[in-house]
């Protein structure tokens, strides 16, 4: 099972292991297979770099894509032999689908009898994915109950997995390399998939409709104790799309954790929590709320068909700031249809509520969103559509302006590092 290389090529570190590869991989194990794990984007040595810096280093993933000779392909290659496989899986997303092609090229060259591929990109464009020569099957949706069936058949549709509680644990003792991870670097987990909402610029819709599917909260608490057993991870991160869209689940989440001594962070809505679960959220050991805020103007949110608004946001803040939780807010530029007197709205609203950090992105179409369908977009250029690459640029902001907000989030995060 592969997650193919893109950041390490720029020499950016990539926290965190791929989850849906390593799901699939314990579902594999317990059916009886030998599975290795390879995270080719996994960079322990990589570079924490600011916005700035990452759009410059953008170069070296492209130039990697034009040499057979690089060394991370050379990687790929020796691992393969070392482990010779007869099936290699792929996740792929669309800012890796160039970048996974060529793995699945190399692997069939070398020996591979089969290759699979999945995940984001492939659920939202299977034909595109199949219609690669090196590609044998594709498996469209959760891929955990129906892999071995792409050991025979073409392409397959999963249905929703109902029951998360039946599926065995991520496999993280298959990673290639076990050795090389950071304890907290295991700490991953999601407690559901899926998010109820449908904001224009995710593909979550796309990916699991509007449904969210949850593990029960004993089974999460178990696979937290086992990995701190195992590992020493005392750090996790929760990836659900939106962790606190159940309060009363959340909140015998925070009664089960309180005493293991744990920290953890997660990603969630303005519109889904209060001061109470906020504050059992503190006292369970959240250090860290992550929020997708993305614009500081209204029309513009109404673009995105985010179903917030400021003073949401505004709300949300106070409540941090009272119970004493850190929070990073997410800023995307450059909407279609977005002005640069709204994204002035924008940073002067980031002043106003005063995250810790921020995370900033250029407006990137992906498919399976709505933007994606509204602009009409088809025969993209992948390995050009990225967030943090100046040259997929699909609104009317100035590449100027972008330059800005990047400088504008970079000395934010620099000035609240150092508090």
């Amino acid at each position: 099972m592969v997650d193919p290389p893109f950041q390490k090529f720029m020499d950016f570190s990539k926290y965190y292991i791929p989850l849906g590869l390593l799901s699939i991989a314990g579902e594999l194990q317990k059916n009886g297979h030998e599975v290795c794990v390879y995270d080719a984007d996994y960079n322990p040595g990589g570079k924490s770099m600011p916005f700035i810096e990452k759009m410059e280093h953008y170069h070296a993933y492209l130039d990697a894509l034009k040499n057979e000779n690089h060394p991370l392909w050379r990687e790929a290659d020796r691992i393969f032999l070392e482990f010779k496989p007869d099936v290699v899986g792929l996740s792929l997303i669309s800012t890796k689908f160039a970048s996974g092609m060529i793995i699945a090229e190399r692997y069939k060259k070398l020996g591979a009898k089969r290759i699979v591929c999945g995940g984001p990109h492939t659920t939202i464009h299977p034909d595109e994915v199949l219609a690669n020569p090196n590609v044998d099957s594709v498996v469209v949706g959760e891929g955990e109950k129906v892999f071995e069936r792409a050991l025979a058949e073409e392409k397959i549709v999963a249905d929703r997995i109902k029951n998360l509680d039946e599926l065995a644990w991520p496999a993280r003792a298959q990673l290639y390399n076990l050795s090389a991870y950071k304890p907290n670097d295991l700490g991953i987990i999601m407690t559901s998939r899926g998010c109820p909402f449908d904001c224009n610029f995710c593909c979550s819709k796309a990916l699991w409709g509007r449904n969210v599917v949850t593990r029960s909260i004993a089974d999460v608490v178990a696979e937290m104790i086992s990995i701190n057993e195992l590992y020493g991870t005392r750090e996790f991160y929760i990836a659900d799309d939106t962790f606190t869209c159940n309060r009363n689940r959340v909140l015998d989440f925070c009664l089960r954790v309180k005493d293991l001594g744990f920290t953890w962070s997660c990603l969630t809505r303005v519109d889904t929590v209060d001061a109470d679960t906020i504050t059992a959220m503190k006292s369970a050991g959240c250090k860290m709320i992550k929020i997708g805020l993305e614009s500081g103007n209204e029309r513009v949110l109404g673009l995105m068909n985010k179903m917030i608004h400021k003073k949401d946001v505004m709300r949300a803040a106070e409540i941090f700031r009272q119970c004493g939780v850190p929070w990073m807010s997410y800023l995307i530029v450059g909407v279609p249809g977005e002005t640069e007197a709204e994204v002035d709205d924008t940073i002067s609203f980031i002043k106003e509520v005063n995250p810790n950090f921020i995370s900033f992105s250029v407006f990137t179409p992906y498919p399976g969103t709505a933007f994606y369908n509204q602009l009409g977009l088809d025969k993209i250029p992948y390995h050009l559509f990225n967030h943090h690459n100046l040259s997929s640029h699909f609104g009317k902001i100035s590449l100027t302006k972008i330059k800005e907000v990047a400088e504008f989030a970079d000395d934010w995060n620099n000035r609240h590092h150092n508090k």
